[in-house]
């Protein structure tokens, strides 16, 4: 409907107040920074650390025990370490997956139906720069209709991030509160499974297959490897 729309309006000089634009959207995001800080206080086993064994009184057997205890003690203190490491990176990780911590790594968006005529912007220039590039393109538009894959999680990020830069008009555009913005979105997974009782599922790369366009699967890429290929 939204497509019929533009193309009836297209050659007409409108405002913003009666026009209407469809945007189908995708979002990558990373973690805060490029790197994770990692922390272990506990500082490495010594031969001071060595308990003494009261058992022993040959000194060449004590020398034997309190060098294989120091190896033991510092297997332990490395085992601690790299787990402590492991949950670091992890929670650094989970920075990609939350709005009010990460930040936006780039978003493609088409108008429309000309999805041949991909737009992507990244954050080469800033992130807040990236985002003004976007408002930009949607503006001029009194009516916006987003589509997309997951769409609640990217467009919470482009409110998070629009207002972390102040971009309030941006903010705006795409807060989701309720009763604002129940005919602003339309779900990929919706609109393909017909959102049936019986919660069919169907994924991205069949969905491209029944349409007969390239998977983006194909290429051996998806969401989640984005932070390592960044």
């Amino acid at each position: 409907f939204t497509a019929i729309f533009v193309e009836t309006f297209k050659n007409k000089t409108m405002d913003r107040s009666n026009t209407a634009i469809l945007i189908c959207l995708d979002v990558e995001t990373l973690p805060a920074e490029d790197s994770f800080q990692f922390f272990f206080n506990n500082h490495k086993p010594t031969m001071a650390d060595v308990p003494e064994n009261g058992r022993l009184k040959d000194p060449i057997k004590i020398e034997e025990w309190k060098k294989e205890k120091l190896e033991s003690l510092i297997s332990d203190w490395e085992k601690d370490r790299e787990k402590a490491k492991e949950a670091a990176e992890k929670d650094w990780r989970s920075q990609s997956l939350c709005s009010y911590e990460g930040r936006i790594l780039c978003m493609s968006y088409a108008k429309n139906t000309n999805w041949k005529n991909v737009k992507t912007v990244d954050f080469t220039h800033g992130e807040k720069e990236m985002l003004e590039e976007f408002y930009n393109d949607i503006k001029p538009y009194g009516v916006i209709q987003f589509l997309g894959t997951n769409l609640k999680f990217d467009l919470l990020w482009i409110f998070h991030r629009a207002l972390h830069f102040k971009l309030y008009d941006l903010a705006n555009e795409v807060r989701m509160d309720r009763g604002y913005s129940k005919t602003k979105m339309i779900e990929l997974m919706d609109l393909a499974s017909g959102n049936i009782d019986w919660k069919y599922k169907i994924s991205l790369d069949n969905i491209c297959k029944l349409l007969g366009v390239s998977s983006p699967k194909g290429k051996g890429i998806d969401g989640s490897k984005v932070l390592d290929y960044y």
